[in-house]
């Protein structure tokens, strides 16, 4: 199956986006080369980011966002329920928790391990 190109929807800027943080589009580019992701994923991690101007949707500079602990609370609950701990990224998931645990664990918001941790979640999504 061929996953459609979406187009960059240009109408998202800093003034009314849902993050303040934005992600170059050649950081993931090179997330895609560095992860050697096959071409179905690579093209899905492009359209999401395309579909939102290449706005974050884990991160805002003043931590995680709600959807980041809703996707981690899901998750934790899959991983209880189904005891399917081959479904884990486990140094990703050790992350989360302490940066959902732990408000002084932030990292420098334009970093770039946020932005790594941020395609690494949108990836693992």
């Amino acid at each position: 199956m061929k996953i459609k190109s979406s187009e960059t929807d240009t109408t998202i800027n800093k003034t009314n986006a849902v993050s303040d943080l934005f992600l170059d589009s050649s950081k993931v580019e090179l997330y895609i080369t560095q992860q050697k992701l096959n071409d179905a994923d690579a093209a899905r991690l492009r359209s999401f980011y395309q579909k939102r101007n290449y706005q974050f949707a884990w991160f805002t500079t003043a931590g995680l966002t709600e959807q980041a602990r809703g996707f981690l609370s899901l998750h934790n609950s899959y991983i209880e329920l189904t005891h399917d701990s081959a479904r884990v990224d486990r140094p990703l998931h050790q992350l989360m928790d302490l940066l959902a645990n732990d408000d002084d664990a932030l990292m420098k918001p334009t970093g770039q391990e946020t932005a790594t941790t941020e395609l690494q979640l949108t990836q693992f999504f």
